[in-house]
């Protein structure tokens, strides 16, 4: 959603926004009330700002739920394609030679592969090309282990040679699709329409009860500015700050690449 612009730009264009926000809910209170306020429209005021704050932090708190469930998925994504990489390839080492030296050298290209598709980017040309690498390198895999069954020691593992590489192969699918499931836009755009709002509203009512309150109202329209750009870099989990961690995909890629090909 913020494209190229790093993301503290975009904190501090949202800290910006609303504290003119701010400035201009105060203001508006001079133009539409010259006349002195009693103490009940002040009371009032106080309560419709409660009211615009509850509803910030109410959407604040359901699109960060969001995009927290989303990260988790892609977390768990990548322990699960990891594990069954692992698995794929202990199973495959129950075919004779040369079918096992075969399916290594394949294997071995496609852990590298998926290796590095945390610096693929967002970008959905660059993850397209990422699929199509991925395709061709299983479209190998399935010719070799195809071959690999139909030796006459093979039936006995075939079940589970086959289930591990099916599984191998369902998961780069999967992880693709949770990449592209993100926090619908016109939400995020609502989140910050709502905060730019309250922050209005704030400003009028601190105007009808003659105080500006200047530090506090502005640091809690920080804190909103940082928790929103802290939710779109959840929702986009490779960019600069916030990344889903690859520790399980580089510890199966270290395993499998520092394993000697031929392993009896």
């Amino acid at each position: 959603m913020t494209g190229a612009m790093p993301s503290w730009a975009f904190a501090a264009v949202l800290v910006a926004v609303f504290i003119l926000g701010l400035e201009a809910g105060w203001h508006a209170y001079g133009k539409l009330r010259d006349d002195a306020d009693d103490g009940a429209e002040t009371i009032g005021a106080s309560y419709i700002v409660a009211a615009s704050l509850g509803l910030l932090s109410l959407v604040i708190g359901f699109t960060l739920a969001m995009s927290l469930d989303r990260y988790e998925i892609r977390r768990n994504l990548v322990v699960q394609e990891a594990g069954a990489i692992w698995t794929t390839w202990l199973r495959d080492q129950l075919l004779d030679e040369p079918f096992r030296g075969r399916l290594d050298a394949e294997l071995r290209d496609y852990v590298s592969e998926r290796h590095t598709l945390a610096s693929v980017g967002m970008s959905r040309k660059a993850l397209d090309a990422a699929d199509q690498r991925v395709r061709a390198l299983q479209l190998k895999i399935w010719a070799e282990t195809m071959t690999a069954l139909r030796a006459p020691s093979a039936p006995a593992v075939t079940t589970s040679v086959l289930q591990a590489t099916n599984d191998m192969f369902n998961l780069p699918a999967t992880r693709r699709a949770a990449l592209d499931a993100e926090v619908p836009h016109p939400v995020i755009w609502t989140l910050v329409l709502v905060a730019i709002i309250a922050a209005t509203i704030t400003g009028y009512g601190l105007a009808a009860g003659r105080h500006r309150h200047r530090a506090t109202s502005s640091a809690f329209f920080v804190s909103a500015a940082v928790v929103i750009t802290l939710i779109l870099e959840l929702d986009q989990p490779r960019s600069h700050l916030i990344g889903v961690p690859q520790a399980p995909i580089d510890r199966v890629a270290d395993a499998i690449l520092k394993t000697p090909i031929a392993v009896r």
